[in-house]
Parts: structure tokens; sequence; C-alpha cells
């Protein structure tokens, strides 16, 4: 008998430990936390085929997400680059995401690097800007409903590249802590179903999109 009520309580314990990211609301099913990147019976997952990449010249490139299906569209990913040449070349280029309605979230954190680089991309100083961007999330993340989540035009990357010597320093300052990363994704939220959108910096000038995926209620 002691062996049986054993093996019961070990049983509560998984099934308590299996249910705990899960709750009812307006008889709904909440998903209170998900893995990135893990394919889930309980996930709906959009493969981008081919993977689109945002190559932006004089004029800003968009990637509407309409992240659960219903027409309206829910996110928007861009990139802008402007280049002035006379000689050598002045590049000024902004990558960015932005929610679109009310009920669309960005998984955010603050203080993000301000990196400069010299003309043979050699890293010469950095300092820390306490401002608002999207984290960066790996594969295997955990993300929860109660993470930090805000609605706006958030700042991916963005750089400012100074003519090169003997008329300019050579520089190039990066602003936003997603440069050089790859195959990273940003947390989104829709209402209350968790997901993320896969994406690519690519030469910290283009934006890849690979996927989006958002949780079924």
């Amino acid at each position: 008998m002691k062996n049986i009520c054993l093996f019961l309580g070990m049983i509560l314990i998984i099934i308590s430990s299996c249910t705990k990211d899960v709750t009812q609301e307006n008889n709904t099913t909440v998903i209170n936390k998900i893995k990135i990147g893990e394919p889930d019976p309980s996930i709906t997952i959009k493969y981008i085929n081919p993977d689109t990449t945002l190559e932006s010249y004089y004029q800003e490139l968009n990637f509407p997400i309409d992240i659960n299906s219903d027409g309206i569209n829910d996110f928007d990913i861009s990139a802008y680059c402007n280049y002035i040449f006379g000689g050598s070349v002045l590049q000024q280029c902004r990558l960015r995401i932005k929610t679109l309605n009310n009920d669309s979230y960005i998984l955010t954190d603050s203080i993000y690097p301000s990196a400069t680089f010299d003309a043979n991309n050699t890293f010469v100083s950095q300092s820390l800007v306490d401002s608002l961007y999207p984290k960066v999330i790996y594969k295997d993340s955990i993300i929860t409903i109660n993470d930090m989540w805000k609605k706006g035009d958030f700042n991916l990357l963005s750089s400012n590249g100074n003519l090169l010597p003997p008329n300019g320093s050579g520089y190039t300052t990066y602003l936003g802590a997603w440069k050089d990363l790859d195959q990273k994704y940003v947390a989104i939220r829709y209402k209350n179903n968790l997901g993320w959108i896969k994406i690519g910096i690519l030469y910290n000038k283009y934006l890849k999109i690979y996927e989006y995926a958002l949780s079924n209620q």
C-alpha cells in the first residue's frame, strides 16, 4: 500500500509540473510559457520559403507579418540604408521592428551597446545606451507571459559610417544589440499567445526573415 501511495504521489507531482504553465481564462486555455524555436503541436510555425532578405538602397523596405492569419498585419520589419558617394561612402542604415496594433507586443530589454569600428573593421570603443530594444533570444530559450512586453517601434541595429580618410575618420558606429547576429529570435506576443520571429542581420545592413510562429490557444 505504501508503494502504491508513493507511486500515486509521484504521478500527481508530474501532472502538476506539466500543467503549471497552462491556465484557463474565460473558458480559453492560456499557455503561460513556450520554448523558442522548438516544433510543438501547440505552436503554428510559418516558414518563409524562400527566406526573404531586405536589401535597401535609398528606400525603406518592409516585411509585414500577419501573425495569426486573420488578414490584419500585426508586426512590421523594415530596413533602410542611405549612401552618399563622393570618392568614398557615407552609409546610414536602420533595421527595426514595430508593432501595428494594440494586441501585439515585443519582448524588450534595455541597455544596449553603441560600438565604433575603424575603416579596417577593428573595434575602437564602446558605450552603453539605456533604451529599449528587442531582446536577443536564442533557440531553446524560455519566454513567459509575464516577461517585459512592450508596444512600439524598436531599433534592431542602426549604423552611421563616416567618410574614409582624408575627408573623414573612416569610423562606423553601430547602435543596437543585434550586430553580426544571424538566425536569432525576436520574441512576440499577440494578446495572450506567445511566439517568435526568426531573423538575421547580414553585413550589418541587410535584414533576413526565416520564420514566425504563434502558440495556439
